[in-house]
C-alpha cells in the first residue's frame, strides 16, 4: 500500500512541482505526497472528477503539472460561476 509521505518528503514533492515547470510528469505516488492522501483517496477523487484522469506512460499512471493545475483552475472557475448564479428559489 502506498502511504502518503509527510514532512520533508512532501515538501520536496511540492518544491519539485513548483520549480520544474508545467510539463513535469507527476505520478500517482507524487500526488499522494502532494495532497497528503492515500492512493485509494486519489483514485476516488479521479472517479468523482475532482482530479483529471491519468494517462498511461511506461506502465505508470501519470499527469503533467499543467493538466492538474488547469483542471483545478477550471473547477474553481465553475464554482465561482455557480456562486454568481441566482438561487433556484428566486429568493435573494
Amino acid at each position: 500500500m502506498n502511504k502518503p509521505q509527510s514532512g520533508n518528503e512532501s515538501e520536496s514533492a511540492l518544491a519539485r512541482l513548483g520549480s520544474e515547470g508545467d510539463n513535469i510528469i507527476i505520478s500517482l505516488n507524487d500526488l499522494t505526497q502532494i495532497f497528503h492522501r492515500h492512493t485509494d483517496t486519489i483514485k476516488r477523487a479521479i472517479e468523482r472528477g475532482e482530479l483529471p484522469p491519468p494517462v498511461r506512460f511506461m506502465g505508470l499512471q501519470v499527469w503533467t503539472a499543467k493538466v492538474i493545475i488547469r483542471h483545478i483552475e477550471e473547477r474553481l472557475a465553475e464554482a465561482e460561476r455557480e456562486r454568481g448564479k441566482p438561487s433556484l428559489s428566486g429568493a435573494s
